[in-house]
């Protein structure tokens, strides 16, 4: 539940019920929802961490800095982009195109991961590494940006990708 008692989209309910659903059932076990508990957990603290003005949501700043911390140098418009385009598919709530919810802030930083590693499989001619931690301990991704077959900048990508995806 966010910061205003909304519920979480459900995209982002099938994005943490795939993460966890060990043996692709399509729901999830108790032990696999005590996973889910925790990781949640875990991102909510991450949140209140980033959330400096306490206003049960993320700005832009709050996101540039959150992601900083996790190893990315992405300049404030693709932060904005990104909260925007999170921002936008909520009708109601706190979400304003300034900011995102909770469960928005799981996925926007779940997708940049996911987009990360996507990335990553075609940039073969790798050069620095760049570690990146999310809240869940065990979770840690490295982009290796290069000069490889992929001929446009990880932040280019990302920002297109995020432009184009359909919530």
């Amino acid at each position: 539940m966010n910061a205003n008692y909304s519920s979480f989209t459900e995209g982002t309910c099938r994005l943490m019920i795939r993460m966890f659903d060990r043996d692709r059932t399509g729901t999830i076990n108790i032990n696999e929802f005590s996973a889910l508990w925790k990781y949640i957990g875990d991102w909510k603290a991450c949140f209140e961490r980033f959330d400096h003005d306490r206003s049960g949501t993320i700005n832009t700043r709050e996101l540039g800095d959150a992601l900083t911390s996790f190893g990315y140098r992405l300049s404030p418009h693709f932060n904005q982009t990104l909260v925007k385009s999170f921002a936008a598919r909520r009708s109601t709530g706190t979400s304003t195109e300034d900011a995102i919810n909770f469960d928005d802030f799981i996925e926007a930083c779940v997708t940049v991961k996911n987009l990360t590693d996507t990335f990553r499989r075609y940039d073969t001619v790798s050069v620095p590494r760049i570690c990146a931690r999310l809240p869940q301990p065990k979770v840690v991704f490295i982009l290796q940006q290069g000069t490889g077959v992929v001929t446009f900048g990880f932040e280019q990508y990302l920002d297109s990708v995020v432009r184009t995806m359909i919530f």
